[in-house]
């Protein structure tokens, strides 16, 4: 099942390769028989945030209905959840986007919901200027969950590998 997942990651990425390859001067061909075997569906929630939560539901369906991990990235900085999507791929988690100061209460529910019980934030910057502030970490923490965290120079220096030690930081908002 999260192999069907991952394929249609894979789809996604390539069909986005296939929309900017044109634009960046790159001649790209994929054959049709490829593409034959992907159904895509498309996910749209009335804001960023709702459509991520779309997006992690339909991922917890596939994964039979629990999740150990989410990863967490502010719903204000794409570049971040770009870093995220590749992180999340290699902890077979889904990416779920938060507002840098809580998170939603739909996306507490969530995470209630799927059992899970661990997230790691990713988030670039330093002290007050972090894309995720501290009050995200302590509202998970007091929800229960065991917060990683990503920060700037591990997601450059390999933070898509899955920490070896439960509750063990990484970094740290």
């Amino acid at each position: 099942m999260i192999r069907q997942g991952m394929r249609a990651i894979a789809a996604v990425l390539v069909a986005g390769a296939l929309l900017l390859a044109p634009t960046i001067g790159v001649a790209a061909h994929v054959d049709e028989a490829d593409l034959a075997a992907v159904h895509v569906v498309r996910y749209g929630g009335a804001d960023r945030y709702a459509t991520s939560l779309l997006v992690a539901e339909a991922f917890a369906a596939d994964a039979g209905g629990s999740l150990d991990w989410v990863v967490m990235v502010s719903g204000r900085s794409w570049h971040e959840a770009v870093v995220a999507a590749s992180v999340s791929g290699s902890l077979g988690a889904p990416v779920l986007m938060t507002p840098p100061h809580e998170v939603r209460d739909d996306a507490m529910d969530f995470l209630d919901r799927v059992g899970a019980s661990r997230v790691l934030l990713v988030s670039t910057g330093t002290d007050s200027r972090r894309s995720i502030d501290s009050a995200v970490d302590e509202q998970l923490r007091s929800a229960g969950l065991t917060v990683d965290h990503a920060a700037d120079a591990e997601l450059v220096n390999g933070a898509h590998r899955k920490p070896q030690q439960p509750g063990v930081d990484g970094g740290h908002c």
